[in-house]
């Protein structure tokens, strides 16, 4: 019975549960000073490292910071665009005054899209994009030309950083499964020595490890079938 809660499982709970549980246990262990334990101890140790720093790794990306320059670049040629407009609709006159009307429509219709999040943002440049590219013409007489270029070019930069973001995580999640799955098979490797060694010379080198592996359990997995 005073084992029982030890038998609990681990693996149908997320990352983020399970490397805390195991970090919990890999402190716990330090109960075990019988050199019996050592070996078990210290291969759990390097196991749980190695899936703490892999869920780490996983949390950032070199990708995310370009990302985000990117969408503030392409937000600060949109206000351009929209203060342009602003000025030929005000100080303008004739064809270019209309002209400009007509765009700051389009622009109405997207909304305020600095505010939105990053790929709605980016799908709705493109789009604003495609709705002016065929107006070259008024673009060079408006000076809109050439913020409308480097849109572009943003845009493209934006899925490529994407991608390369998406591919890079897919890595890092198969690490992710490989290195988990490695820890919680050193854990029950332990924790099965932990109960035979208990069966066979009592709970005095083990006690203390067993009390606060169930602690965590309880505490971490109150749910978690037995």
């Amino acid at each position: 019975m005073r084992n029982l809660i030890l038998r609990k499982q681990i693996v149908n709970i997320s990352n983020q549960t399970v490397d805390e549980f195991l970090q919990r246990v890999v402190k716990a262990s330090d109960s075990l000073k019988n050199n019996a334990f050592s070996k078990y101890v210290s291969t759990l140790k390097t196991s749980a490292k190695a899936f703490n720093e892999t869920r780490g790794a996983a949390k950032t990306s070199n990708y995310t910071p370009q990302i985000r320059a990117v969408a503030l670049e392409l937000d600060t040629y949109f206000k351009k665009i929209r203060t342009m407009l602003d000025y030929a609709a005000l100080c303008k006159s004739g064809q270019e005054q209309s002209e400009a009307e007509k765009i700051k429509l389009s622009l109405k219709v997207i909304g305020n899209v600095p505010r939105t999040g990053l790929k709605k943002k980016v799908a709705d440049y493109e789009t604003l994009i495609t709705v002016l590219k065929p107006q070259s013409k008024t673009l060079t007489s408006l000076g809109l030309e050439t913020y409308v270029t480097e849109m572009e070019k943003l845009i493209v930069k934006f899925r490529e950083f994407n991608l390369n973001r998406d591919n890079d995580r897919a890595g890092t999640k198969g690490k992710s499964i490989q290195t988990r799955t490695q820890a919680v098979e050193d854990y029950s490797a332990l924790r099965d020595f932990v109960e035979a060694y208990s069966v066979i010379n009592g709970d005095k080198d083990t006690a203390s490890f067993i009390s606060l592996v169930n602690e965590t359990l309880i505490y971490l997995m109150p749910k978690t079938s037995k």
